[in-house]
């Protein structure tokens, strides 16, 4: 349902890459909506394959697309948008997946993602990822998030230019959940640690200039770095909501990231 409103009272509105919308509609009252689209292909589009890294080149045009929409809803009251809801609700998919049960059968399976050490506490990571989100509510930086922008959940125009798909999670937010989550996971983790602060300076370059404010880098840094722990969902995604091959590769990524970063200690409450 956020996903038909979001294509019937915003999308239109922005100037970003987006498909074209022929129809939204939801209806509160039975939880359900109705999207149509653009067929993508016809258009000349693609889809990426999450099992293949990205160059930061083109990260650097998934972040453009995101800074667009982040600058021209920064801080949106929620009044301007009645629909969408302040916070996503990953959160609530998030008290499911770091549950003791999921997590056990997560972690019992031969295939399951490896973890090191300062992620194997399950209540360590949950009260981790769950600190985030209480930093989220006190933050005044709030805008139109994507809040669930891998890659998995994008397309490739024509021209290069990286769109994102799959508006169900969209919250009004902090802005660098998107930007560490596109980051930590569609990169190679040799790339990512070679271009992570030039990319996160060219997002802040590109958000000012579509409406944003000038963020100055040490504290868009710090905050880069906390929204990592955003990835560790990854790890213990089920084959249900997604192949076990993309699990392993975006978790790996995630990971790293994590442990890279020192997010666990970051988010100490």
């Amino acid at each position: 349902m956020l996903e038909a409103n979001f294509y019937q009272h915003l999308a239109a509105q922005l100037k970003a890459l987006l498909p074209r919308c022929w129809y939204a509609s939801a209806e509160p009252e039975r939880g359900q909506g109705i999207v149509i689209l653009d067929n993508l292909e016809t258009l000349g589009a693609s889809f990426p394959d999450p099992l293949q890294s990205w160059h930061p080149d083109r990260v650097a045009r998934a972040l453009e697309s995101l800074a667009s929409i982040h600058g021209q809803t920064w801080n949106a009251a929620p009044a301007t948008y009645p629909w969408l809801r302040v916070g996503t609700w990953i959160r609530e998919v998030a008290t499911t997946l770091l549950s003791e049960e999921h997590w056990d059968k997560i972690f019992s399976s031969a295939v399951a993602p490896v973890l090191p050490s300062a992620l194997q506490d399950r209540e360590r990571a949950r009260k981790a990822l769950f600190e985030m989100w209480r930093l989220d509510d006190l933050s005044p930086q709030r805008c139109v998030c994507h809040s669930d922008a891998h890659m998995g959940n994008t397309y490739l125009a024509a021209n290069g230019d990286v769109g994102f798909l799959d508006w169900q999670g969209v919250a009004l937010a902090p802005h660098m959940d998107d930007v560490s989550n596109i980051i930590g996971g569609s990169m190679s983790i040799a790339d990512r640690r070679g271009n992570e602060r030039d990319l996160l300076r060219h997002y802040l370059d590109v958000l000012a200039g579509k409406g944003g404010p000038r963020l100055g880098f040490d504290e868009a840094w710090l905050d880069y770095r906390r929204y990592h722990m955003h990835g560790i969902l990854w790890a213990v995604t089920p084959a249900s909501m997604q192949s076990g091959d993309k699990v392993l590769a975006m978790a790996e990524r995630h990971i790293v990231a994590i442990v890279d970063h020192e997010v666990v200690k970051l988010l100490r409450s």
